[in-house]
């Protein structure tokens, strides 16, 4: 089983560093069933959504970097978010209520997660 650590709020920097705070949504990390969180993970900051029958390994694509520029052109990479999937927190469903309702940290997830992921694009 996997688990998702996933930011719950938007995180805010200065105007050079906004692009690479975490955002409502990003998958901070991809663990293995029962890892440990520390006490600020612990916090309604994150949502902690545990996957059944998934291996970590096969998740790895949702903390990929968004970057906009291509080398192949000569153009340099810049960051554009922080994550290139983001987790529709507000649609997740959890016994009729949404996670932000019941005010839950961690929850058992039998979805198809990837088809509720939103890919976002470089402009």
């Amino acid at each position: 089983m996997a688990e998702l650590l996933i930011r719950n709020i938007d995180n805010f920097g200065s105007s050079l560093h906004e692009k690479q705070c975490y955002k409502r949504g990003d998958v901070v990390e991809v663990r293995p069933d029962g890892s440990k969180y520390g006490k600020r993970e612990l916090t309604d900051r994150y949502v902690i959504l545990k996957i059944p029958g998934v291996d970590p390994k096969d998740l790895q694509k949702l903390v990929e970097i968004l970057w906009i520029g291509d080398e192949r052109l000569g153009q340099s990479m810049e960051m554009y978010r922080k994550r290139r999937f983001r987790f529709p927190i507000e649609k997740l469903k959890l016994a009729d209520k949404t996670l932000l309702e019941s005010k839950v940290t961690s929850a058992i997830a039998k979805i198809e997660f990837i088809n509720t992921l939103s890919e976002d694009k470089a402009p």
